[in-house]
């Protein structure tokens, strides 16, 4: 009988480095820590690994409650009890929020993760299947399109017109319009008529409509063909998220020159063994994106400083906490007032600590330990969500009292008591964390 399957290396435009990867691996070996076709691999790499036991509890919170945002299956919600067990680990896999999953890859990519993390739960190495969602990911023209087989099995292209809230917005914060009905019509209308197709067709209905986003709606369809499989969905473009992960932002802005060398240098070893390059470097870029405004900007270095593409310089004043300038950056604390300020487009903006004081009510150094302190940052996601979200509001959104009063219908006194209880909740959080 002959092989039903097909090789990849069949396949038009797959990279070389990809099909040596999987059918000669001793050619790329040197560019890989661990071998993915030895059992053994599995284990060394999770042998590798410390990940701290309260940080894992605050992930699987953030996570538990996404899930449920995306009305999750209760076997997801088993997973995550078993993540939240230190000796599980994750099969992680991702793909951009596409309109209707995108390319079905997106599928195959969740499948695979499915089955690897069966496969290693069975050999005593406990695993659940993860899937990221590239929601920050800002290039709408590669994610507002699919192609949908008809009746006859021949391509339709589908395409959703509605445009950002700003130019480069990432693509998780784009809501749909009423411009994504005729289009879920258009799916209906494509599809034979058949219980199953009905069924998923329905869950895609359900899932995309005015007024969701494109990370929403990706989450709730892939939550709910995924249902009995248990599959982690994982939204990043969520502040506590980035909080927890605070760690590696710091490392990155700290070591951007060598993270770039490296790049470079692996770009070289690749190029030299007869592959083309797999990340595009050059002497001035960076691995960091600013968020501001709506927009996600690459920051590119110059003369040791961060730049935008409109010429805005970012770099540590002498004397300044690096750190606090680094997450000060991420998250643009209060800077936005300051940066208001400039009169000339290009100037330099150094951190100062008196642009801490320019927050109402801040004190400057609670906010030196919320910017650089990742236990802080991880109390952050301990505290009661009211405490955590009026500390969220002023501290790093950096919105005004009164801002802070209008939006939540509150008084103003209301706000500042708010804000003294918080802090004092969160300097027992902290305190009692630091004791662990």
């Amino acid at each position: 009988m002959d092989d039903p399957r097909i090789p990849f290396t069949r396949i038009p435009q797959v990279s070389r480095l990809f099909t040596d990867y999987l059918y000669d691996y001793s050619r790329v070996r040197s560019f890989y820590r661990f071998n993915p076709f030895q059992e053994e691999s599995f284990h060394k790499a999770a042998q590798s690994l410390s990940y701290a036991e309260s940080r894992r509890r605050h992930l699987v919170a953030v996570l538990r409650e996404q899930n449920l945002r995306l009305s999750a299956g209760e076997k997801t919600l088993q997973n995550l009890e078993r993540l939240e067990q230190p000796n599980c680990y994750a099969v992680v896999t991702g793909q951009q929020v596409g309109l209707f999953t995108g390319p079905a890859f997106a599928l195959y990519k969740a499948l695979t993760a499915i089955k690897l993390a069966r496969q290693l739960s069975n050999q005593g190495l406990e695993a659940v299947p993860v899937f990221w969602l590239a929601t920050e990911d800002h290039d709408l023209p590669e994610v507002n399109h699919c192609f949908v087989k008809d009746r006859e099995g021949s391509p339709q292209r589908l395409e959703y017109s509605g445009a950002p809230p700003a130019p480069d917005a990432p693509v998780g914060s784009i809501r749909f319009s009423e411009a994504i009905l005729p289009l879920v019509e258009q799916v209906r209308s494509l599809q034979a008529d058949s219980v199953a197709s009905q069924q998923w067709i329905e869950a895609l209905s359900e899932s995309y409509r005015p007024g969701e986003s494109f990370s929403t709606s990706f989450g709730r369809f892939m939550a709910r063909l995924f249902a009995d499989f248990g599959v982690v969905l994982v939204d990043p473009m969520e502040l506590r998220l980035h909080e927890l992960g605070s760690g590696v932002f710091r490392a990155a802005i700290e070591t951007a020159e060598t993270l770039r060398a490296d790049l470079i240098e692996g770009n070289r070893r690749l190029t030299e063994s007869g592959y083309h390059l797999q990340v595009r470097v050059t002497e001035n870029s960076s691995l960091l994106f600013l968020h501001h405004a709506g927009r996600r900007q690459a920051l590119r270095m110059q003369q040791g400083q961060f730049v935008t593409a409109e010429g805005d310089r970012y770099s540590p004043q002498e004397g300044a906490s690096f750190s606090s300038w680094a997450y000060t950056i991420l998250n643009r604390v209060a800077y936005t007032k300051y940066r208001a300020k400039k009169e000339e487009r290009g100037q330099r903006a150094e951190l100062l600590p008196e642009h801490y004081e320019a927050l109402p009510d801040a004190r400057a150094e609670f906010l030196e330990d919320l910017s650089i302190r990742n236990e802080v940052l991880a109390a952050l996601a301990k505290l009661p969500e009211t405490a955590a979200k009026i500390l969220r509001l002023q501290f790093i959104e950096g919105k005004t009292q009164e801002e802070i009063a209008k939006s939540e219908n509150l008084s103003i006194p209301a706000v500042k008591t708010r804000v003294h209880r918080a802090k004092k909740q969160f300097k027992e959080v902290y305190d009692e964390q630091n004791k662990l």
